[in-house]
């Protein structure tokens, strides 16, 4: 995590909270889309989200995740 915040160039967050997806988006911006696999695992919805929010699913297809349950 170390390594990875200091080649992002900030202390990358943990999680799938609001400044996670900032970060994400920062890190698409500035290493390109197929670049996030680096830093972040892309199973989550999270990652989907934010790859698809910028317009790079294109660049990185990921599977559209399944919807979410209602408990």
């Amino acid at each position: 995590m170390n390594l990875l915040s200091r080649e992002f160039g900030d202390k990358l967050q943990k999680g799938a909270g609001p400044l996670v997806k900032q970060q994400a988006h920062r890190i698409i911006e500035k290493f390109g889309a197929r670049a996030l696999g680096n830093f972040a695992k892309l199973h989550f919805r999270t990652a989907y989200e934010v790859v698809s929010a910028a317009g790079k699913l294109d660049e990185l297809p990921l599977k559209e995740p399944p919807a979410k349950m209602e408990w």
